[in-house]
This record gives structure tokens, C-alpha cells and sequence, in this order.
């Protein structure tokens, strides 16, 4: 929203055409000058005024946050029409929102995008007043882990049953999250001391496609403390991603948006079959004094004393083997429909999948031992937005 404002007198201009570069999206001013574009995502966009005897004016690089009015007054001079537009660059972030009544961060896809991390969670733990427990989950104030209310484009993602965040999401799939660390409104009752949403991208106005991934893997040269490291694997960890967004070709008006992120890990810490996990044993004072096994309690484990093939001996085949790899697979897409100029209907699904296991030293010699942990999480979400007028509009969510 903001004022357009004609730059020799100061007054409002009304009727001038206000556009936002690459959409569809606009508005027109009134009779004092003010506009208002609803229903923008998060971004950021190049804003083109203009209007019959003045010059054109385009506002470059102007951010709109998700849950925040963006203001923008422009103030155009008289010229021809034709005439090259000025250009403006716009603020990114301003110092003071005036309509801030809570402690929230946006975290753009820019900044997601420069910073050096994988996962979503991590960005969230950089900001303040957010702190990572030992078994990675996120506290915001001090609070527990399931007291931070997770949500999708507005939509819960807590698992009712623990109130834990149900379903991840991949780093590529977010166009902007916003952390809010106090003082929440209503919308979000179930929410003690934070709260996390996150939103999703969609097709633009022109199809893009990009894939990336990268390998790697640990190296030291304390192979006494971190066996197996000596070895070299380009592949050991790895990771790729692809993003796929634009319109369909036989309907404009209809955008897709894919991603898809896939990670394996075959792990760092290593231990040393020496046993495996059936395994089972008895000392010799076990045995029937008739057995040709038996003997004092103090000699040497019998494994395996139900199996009359076994020599007694452990069956590991003494092998480093991996104790901490982890896999995971994340998935996105969604469809948006625009139904004319004031209708927008948008299907989101959202598929994760994971499997690791935590490197535990009691099973250093039986590393096969350590159980996995498995994840799944599936979302579908369905938005109808309908705009009544250039000032009002509702969206219902299921």
C-alpha cells in the first residue's frame, strides 16, 4: 500500500496505474492518490508507477514479508509518457516496522539461499532467542520443544499427538519463514513460546529449472581415535536437489512448483563387527556338568550354545562398519489456479521420508546392534482466496 504523490506539489495523483513488474498483480489509485495490492507473496519486486502527463517511475528491489504491510509512496514528476522511467531503489528491510508488535524475523529465500546450511531448522536456530537440546530439537525462550508452533502457509504442521513439527520441509522449497518469539495473536492458541512459518514458493510468470548437489566426506589423521577415516569416499555424504516452477503451457493461469531433495550419509563414526547382534552366550558353570562345555565360572563366553554347529567363538566378520548413516528424502509440489481476476485456488503436497541411526560406543564391537529411527510425514493442504475488493478479501484454508 502507499500513496501515489505528484513531486512539484506534494498532492496525490488519482487514477495512476500501479504495477508490480513480472505479475499480473496492480492496482489503481483513488481519488487521493492511495493504493493498496492484495494478496502479494513474499519477495521481493520491482513496482512501476505511471500515469497520463508524468513520468514513469519504477522502485526497484522492494520486499514484502509475510504477516507485514509493505508502504511505498511514490512520487512521480510531470514529463512525457515516453519518456525513460526513473528509476528508484527501493528499501529492503525498514530499520523500524510500524506494525510490529512482536518480536519476528523473516527469513528470505535470499538469505536462505547465501547462508551456509542444509537444513531449514538450522537457519531457525540462528536467530535470537533460539537455542538447540541434545537431541536436536528447538527451544525458543526457554521453552520445550513441543511448546513451538509449526505452521505451513498458515496451516499447522504439529503433530497433534506430542505437538511435535510432523512434516520437514527442504531449504529449496521455502520462499520465506518467519520466526515469531512472543506475544502471538490469536490464530495461534496452541503456541507457548514460539512460532514458526514457514512459506512455500510458486511458479512465477516464466518456467526456471535448476539442480544442484554436491559430495564429500570427513578426513583425519587421528585414525587411533576415529578408525576407518583413512579411506576416502568423494561419496561418503552427499546431496541433490532440483527445483522445477512456471506456467503450464496450455493454460497460463495455471502455475506448478516441484522440489525435491535427496540426502544419504553412510556416516563418520565407525565400530567393528566383532559380534553380531544374535549373538548370544554362556559362561561354562552354565552348562551341565555332563557337557563337554562345562567348566568354571570364570573362563571364556560359549557363544552360541543352542547352535550345534557353532565353534563357541563370536561370528562377526570383523569389518569396519558405519554407525551413524542417515538418508532422506523431501518432496513438494503444488498447483495454483487463478479463476479470473479475484479467485486463486492452490493444492500443496508435502512428503518427507527419513531414516538414521545415532552412533552409539556401548555397541562399538556389535554395531549392528543399534536401531533405527524411522520418519514419515505427509501433508495436503488446499487455499481458496477470493479478493471482494481492492481493500478486502478472504482465504479459507483446509
Amino acid at each position: 500500500m502507499g500513496k501515489v504523490i505528484d513531486a512539484s506539489v506534494g498532492d496525490g495523483i488519482p487514477f495512476a496505474n500501479v504495477l508490480i513488474d513480472g505479475t499480473s498483480l496492480g492496482a489503481a489509485s483513488d481519488i487521493d492518490g492511495n493504493y493498496v495490492i492484495l494478496n502479494v507473496p513474499p519477495g521481493r519486486y520491482n513496482i512501476t508507477a505511471s500515469n497520463v502527463g508524468y513520468q514513469k517511475v519504477t522502485t526497484r528491489g522492494v520486499s514484502v514479508n509475510v504477516g507485514f504491510t509493505t508502504t511505498l509512496n511514490i512520487k512521480l514528476s510531470q514529463g512525457e509518457v515516453t519518456l525513460n522511467a526513473v528509476i528508484v531503489q527501493g528499501e529492503r528491510n525498514p530499520l523500524i516496522r510500524q506494525d510490529l508488535t512482536n518480536p519476528t524475523v523473516a527469513i528470505t529465500s535470499e538469505s536462505i539461499d547465501i547462508l551456509p546450511v542444509d537444513n531449514i531448522s538450522d537457519i531457525i536456530k540462528l536467530q535470537a532467542g533460539v537455542v538447540t537440546g541434545d537431541d536436536g530439537s528447538i527451544h525458543v525462550r526457554g521453552g520445550y520443544g513441543n511448546e513451538v508452533a509449526y505452521t505451513l502457509n498458515g496451516l499447522s504442521l504439529n503433530d497433534p499427538y506430542g505437538n511435535s513439527r510432523a512434516v520437514g520441509l527442504a531449504t529449496n522449497a521455502v520462499q520465506e519463514a518467519s520466526v515469531s518469539t512472543g506475544t502471538f495473536s490469536a490464530e495461534f492458541g496452541n503456541a507457548l513460546s514460539g512460532v514458526v512459518n514457514y512459506v512455500t514458493k510458486e511458479g512465477g510468470e516464466k518456467f526456471t529449472f535448476s539442480v544442484k548437489g554436491y559430495g564429500g566426506d570427513y578426513a583425519t589423521s587421528r585414525t587411533k581415535l576415529f578408525s576407518n577415516l583413512d579411506q576416502i569416499d568423494a561419496l561418503n555424504s552427499g546431496r541433490v536437489e532440483a527445483t522445477l516452477g512456471g506456467p503450464i503451457p496450455l493454460s497460463p493461469s495455471t502455475r506448478i512448483f516441484f522440489s525435491g531433495v535427496l540426502e544419504n550419509f553412510k556416516g563418520s563414526y565407525y565400530g567393528y563387527r566383532l559380534y553380531n547382534p544374535d549373538d548370544s552366550y554362556l559362561t561354562p558353570d552354565n552348562f551341565k556338568s555332563t557337557d563337554a562345555r562345562y567348566g568354571n565360572a570364570t573362563g571364556a563366553y560359549y557363544f552360541r550354545p543352542f547352535d550345534k554347529a557353532t565353534s563357541g567363538l563370536p561370528t562377526g566378520d570383523k569389518k569396519y562398519v558405519t554407525m551413524n548413516p542417515s538418508n532422506s528424502l523431501n518432496l513438494q509440489f503444488n498447483l495454483s489456479q487463478r479463476l479470473g481476476s479475484f479467485i486463486k485456488l492452490k493444492y500443496e503436497f508435502v512428503y518427507n521420508k527419513a531414516k538414521s541411526r545415532s552412533f552409539d560406543r556401548s555397541f562399538l564391537f556389535n554395531p549392528d546392534g543399534v536401531s533405527w529411527d524411522y520418519s514419515r510425514g505427509v501433508i495436503n493442504t488446499l487455499d481458496f482466496t477470493h479478493t471482494l475488493s481492492d481493500k478486502a478479501f478472504y482465504t479459507l484454508k483446509a
